[in-house]
């Protein structure tokens, strides 16, 4: 994820026009008695992220900033596929918002991968 408010805005803006309305994707994993890192594993091996770093974030906190979540698998995406709304306040602000659901960046826990 980019933290850049106006990149985000212009993610979701494309993500408006490409019908989707006004959505970013993430991937979710439950934390499990394994702890945090796994859960984050998980998600990243089930999103297939090809990222060399990832930001870590929680269902409630996302809630806690007036963002919603829904599983999105259309399309082919895997079961880990989510769209956070973000309604009808496509402003900086918001953007801000929704970057601060998420802690720093950290190495990916599945490793880079090479894109092809």
């Amino acid at each position: 994820m980019n933290r850049d408010p106006a990149v985000l805005l212009d993610k979701v803006t494309e993500a408006v026009a490409d019908g989707d309305g006004p959505v970013l994707s993430v991937y979710c994993a439950e934390v499990t008695s394994l702890g945090v890192t796994s859960a984050v594993h998980d998600a990243v091996v089930c999103g297939d992220v090809a990222h060399g770093q990832v930001q870590v974030s929680t269902v409630g906190a996302m809630a806690g900033a007036g963002f919603d979540l829904t599983r999105h698998t259309a399309d082919g995406e895997p079961e880990c596929h989510h769209h956070v709304h973000f309604g009808n306040d496509l402003t900086t602000a918001r953007a801000e918002l929704f970057i601060a659901c998420f802690d720093e960046p950290i190495p990916n826990p599945a490793g880079a991968k090479r894109r092809r």
